[in-house]
């Protein structure tokens, strides 16, 4: 897990699930394009459309959950995957970094990130070119699925990651582990963005989420990055280290400025505190 998110709680390493014994997730999503690939003696292998593309049992697991979360919708997959109610125009759903596993019993349990429509997608491009000023909220949605040998009922949980913050985006997560009869916790990766005064911030994080209770149990900033208007984006990478059993320092690899942070043991950083906090450089020193 990129190594970062380690460092400032022992506690918080990655576990292997005996139930999920590798169970790293590395970015798939159902709108990926399958090119034809050749085989033997110059045959080519030709897939057609994306749902064979994807496979026929995944693709069975992924319209399973799409039809328990949108009863009564049609469920689609090219030219992009969708769900279509009536007579209303379809309507894209991306559930990327989709991840199912069929047990002995013949039950399945998966999770996935859950986006519905390209509005998000379209507002964070406006963003970063300064054709929006925000004020819009765009939540993210983790999903945990159960689908018995029957496959009905299936049962659901959903959990809005980070609700607070109005615009996010998961780009990484696996699963930590999955107690029987209960749901997961999960590693994961999203970015939150900001928008104030003529700049974007984006801050990419690191969370261990409890799909039970929807809480974090760990979160720390891995990254920043500030698109300026009328200027070029800066990133910083985050080190994180912890320096007494209340208190951690997050560093800036590149400038090498410190901020030290009040946090229990795991840590759970505040978004909008440490925004402001990382700004005020007048209360950051450098590095020894």
């Amino acid at each position: 897990m990129r190594g970062r998110s380690q460092a400032f709680c022992g506690s918080e390493a990655i576990v292997r699930s005996n139930r999920y014994p590798s169970f790293t997730v590395l970015a798939v999503s159902v709108a990926i394009f399958i090119s034809t690939a050749g085989y033997g003696f110059g045959q080519r292998a030709e897939i057609k459309g994306r749902r064979a593309a994807y496979g026929a049992e995944r693709a069975g697991q992924v319209e399973t959950l799409l039809h328990a979360l949108f009863p009564g919708t049609k469920v689609e997959w090219d030219p992009v995957l969708t769900i279509t109610e009536g007579s209303q125009p379809p309507t894209p759903v991306d559930v990327g970094n989709f991840v199912a596993t069929r047990h002995s019993d013949g039950s399945v349990t998966g999770v996935t990130a859950l986006e519905v429509g390209t509005a998000k997608e379209t507002h964070i491009k406006k963003l970063k070119a300064f054709q929006s000023s925000g004020g819009s909220t765009f939540t993210t949605t983790m999903v945990a699925f159960q689908i018995p040998p029957s496959g009905q009922p299936v049962e659901i949980k959903k959990v809005l990651v980070d609700p607070y913050e109005p615009l996010t985006r998961i780009t990484w997560f696996e699963v930590k582990n999955w107690p029987a009869g209960g749901w997961p916790q999960l590693h994961l990766h999203y970015q939150a963005y900001t928008a104030q005064d003529g700049t974007l911030t984006a801050i990419e994080w690191y969370a261990l989420l409890d799909m039970a209770t929807g809480s974090f149990l760990a979160r720390m900033p891995l990254s920043i990055e500030i698109f300026r208007k009328n200027g070029e984006p800066t990133q910083e990478i985050l080190l994180s280290r912890r320096t007494s059993p209340t208190e951690i320092e997050i560093a800036g690899a590149t400038t090498k400025k410190v901020a030290t942070y009040s946090c229990g043991n795991p840590c759970v950083i505040d978004g909008p505190t440490f925004v402001a906090r990382w700004s005020q450089r007048g209360q950051l020193s450098e590095h020894p």
